[in-house]
């Protein structure tokens, strides 16, 4: 019997030497850095699915570009807009270094995509049917009741509309639920 288990054990070393050279040689291979923080995030997805295509990054980074490529239409809400987005810049850069070294952990740099405020508490039904929603396009009909709701909680500030794209209605759930309101 421990022989068998003398042979899983070099298995599992080869194993883990083949990851280490793996990891070893995409370390040396640099990732583009790019001015516009969008663009950036269109090399880390394709960096990252290359990689080690892990769900957690690939989903901070579709999220992240849900946010950028949102166009804020509301001149009151530019300014806010523009300075969440801000925010976030140093989460774009802890992915491309922790790409770029190979080092897949939880991301120190808070980037408030997935907050837990206590409007969130308050919105605890509607948030995840909006997120399915944004996340899949599948029809729910009772978007038009979430859109109010928010609408409500928020004063109107952010005038959630169905007209809206999704990754707008994205973004301003974010701002809503970041305590911008």
């Amino acid at each position: 019997m421990p022989l068998q288990y003398d042979y899983l054990e070099v298995i599992a070393e080869k194993i883990q030497s083949l990851f280490k050279e793996y990891q070893t040689n995409f370390s040396k291979q640099s990732i583009e850095t790019k001015s516009d923080p969008l663009e950036q995030l269109y090399v880390l997805k394709i960096e990252s699915e290359k990689r080690l295509d892990n769900d957690y990054y690939n989903g901070e980074i579709d999220d992240l570009i849900m946010i950028f490529q949102a166009n804020v239409t509301d001149a009151a809400l530019e300014l806010l807009a523009d300075t969440y987005k801000e925010s976030l810049l140093p989460t774009i850069e802890e992915i491309k270094a922790n790409l770029q070294s190979m080092n897949i952990v939880d991301l120190e740099t808070d980037s408030d995509v997935n907050n837990s405020s206590d409007l969130g508490r308050e919105l605890s039904y509607e948030l995840p049917k909006l997120y399915t929603w944004i996340y899949t396009g599948r029809y729910d009909p009772l978007l038009d009741y979430y859109f109010e709701r928010f609408n409500a909680v928020t004063k109107g500030k952010f005038k959630f509309s169905e007209n809206d794209e999704r990754n707008l209605i994205f973004l301003k759930v974010n701002l809503m639920l970041k305590g911008c309101n």
